[in-house]
């Protein structure tokens, strides 16, 4: 688990290095992000249920939870570029219109 967790953060730093480069007036909007979707693509060994969750006044509270059969919730946070990406393809990558609101996201290319 810890290392796919470097793995999603090492991803985020690739996506964020690509959004830094990527020229905003050129970039093409593609659509918003299916949180749930995500989430349920990466639940790799959880078993049980999957959800979402987030913080109605931060777009960046974005968790995906992971209610096992037995124990705990586990929250993982989600990885707004690499959503988009799976989503979309390569190359996409994500922005929060509005800081405040979670349902504000979209990903471009």
């Amino acid at each position: 688990m810890r290392l796919q967790l470097v793995n999603l953060i090492t991803a985020s730093a690739l996506c964020a290095a690509a959004l830094l480069t990527a020229p905003a007036a050129q970039a093409q909007e593609l659509g918003g992000i299916d949180f749930h979707r995500f989430c349920v693509e990466n639940r790799d060994q959880f078993q049980g249920d999957v959800g979402t969750e987030n913080l109605p006044t931060k777009a960046h509270s974005w968790q995906c939870v992971y209610t096992p059969f037995s124990g705990p919730p586990i929250e993982m946070p989600v990885n707004t570029n690499l959503a988009c990406s799976q989503q979309y393809g390569p190359g996409a990558w994500s922005r929060a219109g509005d800081r405040r609101d979670p349902n504000s996201w979209r990903c471009y290319r």
